[in-house]
């Protein structure tokens, strides 16, 4: 009983801090064995498949695991879009520890055009990534 009052209290306060970002608090209550209580995030990678050019500006680099290998992707710029409270390389402080650090899902078409893209290809890659979680869902990849 007491858990049970505790996961209500869980859900009020998430309700409560994405009402106050100015969210709509119903993206909040996604409760479930495993589910995040907030929504996910929708991140956005820009940056170089494998190596970047010589003079280009980067913030540093995440590994994708992708279905059929991995791929190095080095980060020119990082942004959350839809949750003023994160900033976008904060968002993957999180998954900075693991190798792959992200496992990427999503359309097999647009996951094969990040694998199969030359080394130093620009790209810019969204993708939801719920807090805690190491999985992009992969919506959009577009070149830069």
């Amino acid at each position: 009983m007491a858990s049970m009052t505790w996961l209500r209290l869980c859900v009020l306060v998430a309700v409560l801090i994405r009402t106050v970002a100015g969210a709509s608090p119903l993206l909040a209550l996604e409760v479930g064995p495993g589910a995040s209580l907030l929504a996910p995030n929708l991140i956005q990678l820009s940056g170089y498949v494998t190596q970047a050019p010589a003079d280009a500006a980067t913030i540093g680099s995440v590994t994708l695991g992708l279905p059929d290998g991995e791929t190095l992707f080095i980060l020119s710029k990082v942004q959350v879009r839809n949750n003023g409270l994160t900033e976008g390389t904060s968002a993957l402080r999180g998954v900075q520890l693991y190798k792959p650090n992200l496992r990427l899902v999503g359309d097999v078409e647009l996951l094969r055009a990040i694998g199969s893209a030359a080394p130093q290809t620009q790209l810019t890659v969204f993708g939801y990534l719920n807090v805690g979680s190491r999985r992009l869902f992969v919506v959009a990849v577009e070149p830069a």
